[in-house]
């Protein structure tokens, strides 16, 4: 692999996927297998779901890597499927899963696939990582700070109270 990982997540059987300057990385303890996006290089997201679909997220491009009835991975992108939206520079450096759908994120940008669907809406605010948490999605904007976003209306709503000034990178259960 190239000398910088980005993400990293595991299969429901062990095995370790990362995002990686030069593709997706799987690592099965032993030796490790790299798998190339069609058309760049770095990976900057991974997210693997309860199916073990693996969502991997790159520079104008995202998509997903399905076993076939053989267990060879194969690639699907989703970013070639969208309809009314042009990528710009966006890099998908986020992927959750929320409500049955996955977000794909970049700084400027949402992109939701439903399992069938992909659509992507670009934002006037700029933004750092979305959370899910207790039933929400959260986020830190530059514009209004820490907000929740609803995924139905697509739009950003400040937490009232927050005590903290600073951007929020992280959320985590406590």
């Amino acid at each position: 692999g190239g000398n910088q990982n980005w993400s990293v997540a595991q299969s429901s059987d062990g095995l370790m996927y990362f995002g990686n300057n030069v593709g997706l990385l799987r690592f099965d303890g032993t030796s490790i297998t790299l798998f190339k996006l069609p058309t760049v290089n770095v990976v900057r997201s991974v997210y693997i779901d309860r199916n073990d679909r693996i969502y991997v997220g790159s520079f104008r491009e995202f998509g997903y890597f399905e076993k076939d009835k053989f267990g060879v991975l194969n690639y699907i992108s989703l970013s070639n499927q969208l309809k009314n939206f042009k990528l710009e520079n966006d890099e998908i450096w986020r992927i959750i899963e929320f409500n049955g759908k996955i977000l794909f994120q970049s700084f400027k940008s949402i992109f939701i696939f439903d399992g069938k669907n992909i659509s992507g809406k670009l934002f006037d605010e700029t933004f750092l990582y979305l959370h899910p948490f207790d039933n929400q999605v959260y986020v830190h904007t530059l514009q209004k700070g820490f907000c929740r976003f609803d995924i139905t209306s697509q739009q950003f709503t400040t937490v009232s109270n927050v005590p903290f000034k600073s951007s929020v990178i992280s959320v985590v259960p406590f």
